[in-house]
């Protein structure tokens, strides 16, 4: 909610579909931007699935093997949150050379 909010400039304090929309937003520019620094790599590609959005805890993903991953972690200082652990989000790719 507080992602979306700075993007749009409105308060949301509940995950709603207009929320779920914004976050799926934001993971498009992400992997756009993604997409745009590998060009120059030998992980350039012409092509990318559109991106999955997991929201809460205590999930299960499964890739296929050969797979290689990147995370990057991001705490966001300004979220007004009880526990430092809710101001994490979590982006990671997943490529794979055909």
């Amino acid at each position: 909610c507080y992602m979306v909010e700075k993007m749009l400039g409105e308060k949301h304090s509940v995950i709603s579909p207009e929320v779920l929309d914004g976050i799926s937003e934001i993971a498009n520019i992400i992997a756009g931007q993604s997409k745009a620094a590998l060009s120059t790599t030998e992980w350039k590609t012409d092509r990318i699935s559109c991106p999955s959005v997991v929201v809460g805890s205590n999930y299960f993903i499964t890739q296929y093997k050969g797979m290689q991953t990147a995370s990057l972690d991001f705490e966001m200082e300004e979220m007004p949150v009880t526990t430092q652990t809710d101001r994490i989000f979590s982006v990671t790719v997943s490529l794979m050379k055909v």
